[in-house]
C-alpha cells in the first residue's frame, strides 16, 4: 500500500471503530507519540487505540489526507466524544505525521492543543494547573497506567 492508502486505511478503520485493522497497520517496532501518551511502541499504540475505541462508546471521526509522499502522510482528523472518565464533551483536533514503510506505519507523532484539551476533558481547574505542568504530568501517568491495566486484562 502507498503512504496515502495506509492512512486513508487507518482513519476508515477508526471511524468503524476496528481497532484490529488499526493496530495491523503498525510495525513490529512502530513509535507512536502524542500529548498524553509521549511514547508507544506499535503494540502499545495498537492496544491504545483498542481501549480509547471501546471507552468512547460516542466517538465519531472526520480527517483529512494534507499530504502525502512515497513513505510519508500529514492528516488533520477531529474526534468528538465523551471523555469517559469525566463524562465531559470534547472536540479534540489533531495534526499527525506518518512515516509508512513497506505499507505499514512506522512512526505517528499526533499533535493537538493539550491545554484546549484538557479543558473540555478535565474541566476549569485541571485546565488552569495545566499552565504548570502539574496536569499534563498527572494525565500522562494516569493514562499509562489505564493502558497498562488494559494490557493485562485489569479494566
Amino acid at each position: 500500500m502507498k503512504s496515502k492508502e495506509v492512512v486513508i486505511a487507518f482513519y476508515e478503520a477508526m471511524k468503524a471503530r476496528d481497532y484490529k485493522t488499526m493496530a495491523s497497520l503498525y510495525t513490529i517496532n512502530a513509535v507512536f507519540s502524542d500529548p498524553v501518551f509521549p511514547s508507544l511502541s506499535g503494540f502499545e499504540a495498537g492496544k491504545m487505540w483498542e481501549m480509547l475505541l471501546k471507552s468512547a462508546k460516542d466517538m465519531s471521526v472526520e480527517y483529512k489526507v494534507l499530504d502525502h509522499g512515497k513513505e510519508s502522510a500529514r492528516v488533520r482528523w477531529t474526534a468528538l466524544y465523551t471523555f469517559s472518565k469525566t463524562g465531559r464533551k470534547v472536540r479534540n483536533e489533531v495534526v499527525s505525521t506518518f512515516e509508512i514503510l513497506d505499507g505499514q506505519i512506522m512512526t505517528q507523532r499526533d499533535r493537538f492543543n493539550f491545554g484546549a484539551w484538557s479543558r473540555q476533558a478535565l474541566g476549569f481547574l485541571p485546565w488552569l494547573l495545566g499552565f504548570t505542568g502539574i496536569t499534563r504530568k498527572k494525565v500522562q501517568e494516569s493514562a499509562e497506567r489505564s493502558l497498562n491495566d488494559f494490557i493485562r486484562g485489569k479494566n
